[in-house]
């Protein structure tokens, strides 16, 4: 028996299987479609990484843990193309924008990343927009793109090789109210476990 089942393998449900299998759980990770398919919001192609997010500090602490377990998997993935980019993020809004304004503060606050570019800074680095009348920018350098798919399908197929044992199927309703002990799937087979956690997304 597994003692946990995660349903969903995207970004949320595969990090949890890490971390489940890593304190030392058994863990079923299954998904309707398979991991980091095109209907998942872990799917597209790429996701921008950033730490702003206006007064949301909570938001900026899960992001900026989030870039460094992205970047380790990167670094641990040697059998393809690059799944991380650190190509910064560059923030641009009109003068005495709150959210800006918001974001600027809780970054210098929590002493993350950010360089503030006037508007000679940014037309000299970034030639090719058209600033306007923006006064200033805000960059930052750590932030970048993961490539979202690669990333999530190279976790799972980490996860796979460590024990997890990584299978597609549609989930069905449980059965009764109550406890789960047993999910069964739409083609006939149940899955038991002692825990279960669904980390479905809109699907749920």
């Amino acid at each position: 028996m597994s003692d946990v089942v995660v349903v969903g393998a995207g970004a949320f449900g595969a990090w949890t299987a890490h971390y489940l299998s890593e304190a030392g759980a058994h863990v079923t990770l299954v998904d309707a479609y398979g991991p980091g398919n095109s209907r998942s919001s872990s799917g597209d192609e790429s996701r921008i990484l950033r730490c702003g997010y206006g007064p949301a500090e909570i938001y900026s602490r899960f992001a900026r843990q989030s870039c460094e377990q992205w970047r380790n998997l990167d670094a641990r993935n040697d059998i393809g193309p690059r799944l991380w980019h650190q190509c910064g993020v560059l923030w641009i809004a009109p003068d005495g924008d709150r959210y800006a304004e918001e974001t600027l503060a809780t970054l210098r606050r929590g002493r993350y990343s950010v360089d503030l570019l006037d508007q000679a800074a940014l037309r000299a680095r970034y030639p090719h927009l058209d600033a306007g009348d923006i006064s200033r920018a805000m960059l930052e350098p750590e932030g970048g793109v993961i490539m979202a798919r690669r990333a999530v399908q190279t976790l799972t197929a980490e996860l796979s090789r460590k024990g997890v044992l990584v299978r597609r199927g549609r989930a069905g309703k449980p059965s009764a109210p109550g406890r789960v002990s047993t999910l069964g799937l739409m083609d006939g087979t149940t899955l038991p476990g002692d825990v279960f956690v669904f980390a479905c997304g809109a699907w749920l």
